[in-house]
């Protein structure tokens, strides 16, 4: 039976035999080899291919999935719980906060897009349509806003007031361009649903439920660890001081704060809220901007399917729903690739320029870049090495694209520079060394053993079944892709490797070759730069099964194969989360970074700010106690982390370098204590009650053994996880002699 179809690359309709179209399809990619060969033995080599295939993947879900067959067979299951009360007493709280948080991170998200237009437009520059538009431009704007906000903060105007005003401008800017043009809009804001819109629409329905949830989450006050340690602490400080805050208690205020300066205008148009949102701005923005590049150089694959299989991935959601800068590297690091092939496609300086600026401020955001600037030279070499055969040729637009970008990155490496002679500061301390007062050989190896304590020991064997391990096991890399890249994956062995394919490859393979490698740590966070990459390289591998399955079966077995990949990206929702726990038993073998359920009761008003802070941020009541009660000047000396947004007085933390002869001197030592204590200016103490076991464990210390705690301190507060203690100095002082502050 014949039947209109489209089928080509490049577009045209025609009528096509189905088997015959496959059979094409598949021999073109090596999945079958082309001959003469009949129907029938064509499809019974395509069954074998897809046994093969499926029984891959069955073993996959199988061993991951164990929490679900204990749950398939003794239904038990740890449903996330709704906190707090159902007739929504704190819902005006909740309004308040989604609206001040909405509308802030839209505002300056419409600014950054109409800053960035209005420079392009200046520049020259031209795009084929909105999605490609849309993403760059976002990125261009929101760069250009950081770096006018160091600008302020380097003549010390970097103020709430001064940051809102200046977000005005291309507000106005852009009205005024849009009114001279008549109204009308620079690009049509269309999607294209391509060819199968059934199965088109289970890969929407996908990415919208994941970005969805990841709304719903990035709405509830900030909770993680290192966005409430420096990733928003740094701007509110920022803020406060009209200025840049280095402090070497603190080593993380050296590194690049290209992001920080954006989360800055964040809370100055919307508070905490609209800072997080800013971050989750990176997943549509990316999605939107995979879905363009899959459309482009990938055309035999539904765009939508990598939107849907990146969108869906557990730490990706974990990350838009919290103010991290992964997503915004892997935003910036995908324009940097989606530049650099429309550069090979056709050299045009708009192209290599764009992909330096974006490389720039991915350099400017973290230090991870660096491997990108290193791949992205690498691959831009070869590529014009392979096109001209001419060295300068291939070597000028790779030297322009390093130096241009690294210009960019520039002022935060030469601030590292200049405050520790460590241009990326602490990293690399054994080659460049740091004054004692930011970091010494302790703090370094301490650093080490931290970064080090993810995933296995790098021995032949665990790398060689690396790409099993960190899926089955993924508790142990913090963080978690879920089953199907594992799954999907070996079927690119099937395809010809030509185009556009084997660059994204060689950069996936190269970027994992050195996430496995001493240099880096097997944080899954560290990954979320290649994500976009292996989430089409993913989708490309089941276009292929869906070739096999449409030869064998027909109509109804792609359907079947569809429906049952969307399931699988269902279960990778944060209702799900659990079943992806094949490792835990009680709190062993717990997911990090990763959504364990959504926090709806606190975003629709079930549940306070003050109890949902209190019962996930264990320091929180500590700290909220310390800012009602504590004098303006107080300083404290605290044990506690990952808090540092949250409290308003002075703060030294226990395991800086300055602090440690204080912190860990031996009972015996009290003196020299007391006198380091009056020294550096402390006022009160916040004591982890957790430290093995308080307070036995202490009383190996001088700063709080039996003498300390009984003649120094008295208690002000005290909980489940930590005490708030404060010097008597009035008693003290006197036994301080010659001894100056």
């Amino acid at each position: 039976m014949r039947r209109p179809v489209t089928y080509a690359p490049g577009g045209g309709d025609g009528c096509i035999d189905w088997q015959e179209v496959m059979m094409i399809f598949l021999q073109q990619r090596c999945v079958l080899p082309a001959s003469k060969n009949t129907p029938t033995t064509l499809k019974l080599r395509a069954g074998v291919f897809l046994a093969l295939a499926l029984l891959w993947i069955v073993f996959v879900l199988t061993n991951y999935y164990t929490q679900l067959w204990q749950l398939v067979l003794v239904g038990r299951w740890e449903r996330p719980n709704f906190y707090g009360d159902r007739a929504l007493p704190y819902l005006s709280e909740a309004l308040g906060r989604a609206i001040s948080g909405l509308a802030g991170a839209g505002w300056l998200l419409v600014s950054a897009v109409i800053l960035g237009f209005l420079i392009g437009r200046f520049a020259g520059w031209h795009y084929r349509n909105w999605r490609e538009a849309l993403p760059v431009t976002a990125a261009f704007g929101i760069g250009s806003f950081a770096y006018i906000g160091l600008g302020l903060a380097a003549i010390g105007l970097y103020r709430a007031e001064t940051l809102r005003m200046l977000a005005l401008v291309p507000l106005l800017g852009g009205a005024g361009w849009w009114l001279a043009r008549g109204r009308h809009l620079p690009w049509r804001p269309v999607l294209h649903l391509h060819v199968r819109p059934r199965v088109t629409w289970l890969w929407f329905g996908c990415a919208a439920l994941a970005i969805f949830f990841a709304l719903i989450a990035a709405l509830a006050p900030e909770r993680e660890y290192d966005a409430l340690w420096y990733h928003l602490a740094y701007p509110r400080l920022y803020l406060e001081q009209g200025r840049l805050v280095d402090l070497p208690t603190d080593y993380v205020s050296l590194y690049p704060m290209t992001w920080e300066l954006w989360f800055g205008f964040g809370l100055a148009a919307g508070g905490q809220a609209a800072a997080t949102l800013l971050h989750f701005a990176c997943l549509p923005l990316t999605a939107i901007l995979i879905f363009e590049l899959t459309r482009r150089w990938l055309p035999g694959v539904s765009p939508w399917l990598p939107v849907a299989l990146y969108a869906t991935i557990p730490t990706i959601m974990w990350e838009a729903s919290t103010a991290y800068i992964d997503l915004a590297l892997a935003l910036y690091v995908t324009l940097v690739i989606y530049g650099l092939l429309s550069y090979a496609e056709r050299p045009q300086l708009q192209w290599l320029l764009l992909s330096a600026l974006n490389l720039g401020l991915a350099l400017a955001a973290k230090h991870l870049a660096l491997i990108v600037l290193g791949l992205a030279c690498l691959s831009l070499l070869t590529r014009r090495w392979l096109q001209e055969r001419n060295l300068w040729r291939a070597l000028w637009p790779a030297l322009l694209l390093g130096s241009l970008s690294l210009c960019v990155a520039l002022p935060w490496y030469l601030r590292s520079l200049l405050a520790t002679g460590n241009p990326v500061f602490p990293l690399f301390y054994s080659l460049f060394g740091a004054p004692p007062q930011w970091w010494d050989a302790v703090m370094d190896q301490g650093l080490r053993r931290f970064m080090e304590h993810f995933g296995p020991p790098r021995t032949l064997l665990n790398l060689l079944t690396l790409p099993w391990h960190m899926t089955i096991h993924a508790a142990s890399y913090d963080g978690a892709l879920g089953p199907l890249f594992l799954a999907v994956l070996p079927l690119l062995a099937f395809c010809r490797w030509k185009g556009v394919l084997p660059w994204l490859g060689a950069w996936m393979v190269l970027f994992v070759a050195f996430w496995a490698s001493p240099l880096s740590s097997f944080q899954m966070r560290f990954l979320v730069p290649v994500a976009p990459t292996l989430a089409i390289l993913g989708s490309v591998a089941f276009a292929r099964l869906v070739a096999l399955a449409r030869l064998v079966a027909g109509r109804r077995g792609t359907s079947a194969l569809a429906s049952g990949f969307a399931l699988l990206l269902v279960l990778n929702l944060p209702p799900f989360t659990s079943l992806h726990e094949n490792d835990r038993v009680g709190w062993e073998g717990w997911l990090n970074s990763v959504l364990h359920g959504v926090p709806l009761s606190v975003a629709i008003g079930g549940e306070s700010r003050e109890s949902y802070l209190t019962r996930t941020v264990r320091s929180y009541g500590v700290w909220s106690f310390a800012n009602q009660t504590l004098p303006q000047d107080s300083r404290v000396l605290t044990w506690s982390g990952g808090d540092q947004f949250y409290s308003q007085r002075a703060r030294v933390w226990a395991l800086a370098t300055a602090l440690r002869p204080i912190v860990w001197a031996e009972a015996g030592r009290e003196t020299e204590v007391l006198q380091g204590l009056y020294i550096q200016g402390i006022t009160h103490l916040i004591v982890d009650r957790h430290f093995n076991d308080f307070p036995e464990e202490w009383d190996k210390y001088a700063i709080l053994g039996p003498v300390s705690r009984a003649s120094w301190y008295d208690i002000l507060y005290e909980d489940r996880y930590y005490m708030l203690y404060r010097v008597r100095w009035e008693e003290l002082v006197t036994q301080l002699v010659g001894v100056q502050p």
